[in-house]
């Protein structure tokens, strides 16, 4: 499982929410980041946490090198593709742009084996 997604976006705390345990560290900062990648391994699975792409402090070819990279190093077979998604109205011009970009970076074809998960659910209160 790989979490991909917009810097400080909540992949981390999504992380762990699927582990079941903190391994990931997060910020409750706007904007939270993710240096470089992080793996963890549990009996069932292997959860890869990103830096978020459309970052102040990184341009988006460093991270998808790095994501890449991180894949290719560690032999990883990613299987599932999470996006991280804000549910705040306000992002919705970064939720297309954020699709197009994983697009780029693994191929048309990851939207076949792509979860969407929208975090930040305070923003859906009517």
């Amino acid at each position: 499982i790989i979490l991909l997604g917009k810097s400080g976006i909540g992949k981390s705390s999504f992380g762990n929410y699927l582990l079941k345990a903190k391994k990931f560290p997060t910020r409750e900062l706007e904007d939270g980041e993710t240096g470089e990648c992080q793996i963890e391994r549990t009996d069932s699975m292997v959860v890869v946490d990103t830096p978020g792409f459309f970052s102040k402090y990184r341009s988006d070819v460093d991270v998808g090198k790095e994501i890449m990279e991180t894949i290719r190093v560690n032999n990883l077979s990613i299987n599932v593709y999470i996006l991280v998604l804000s549910a705040d109205r306000k992002e919705l011009d970064s939720r297309s742009e954020s699709v197009e970009f994983i697009k780029k970076l693994f191929g048309g074809n990851v939207v076949n084996h792509m979860i969407i998960v929208f975090t930040r659910k305070d923003y859906l209160k009517g």
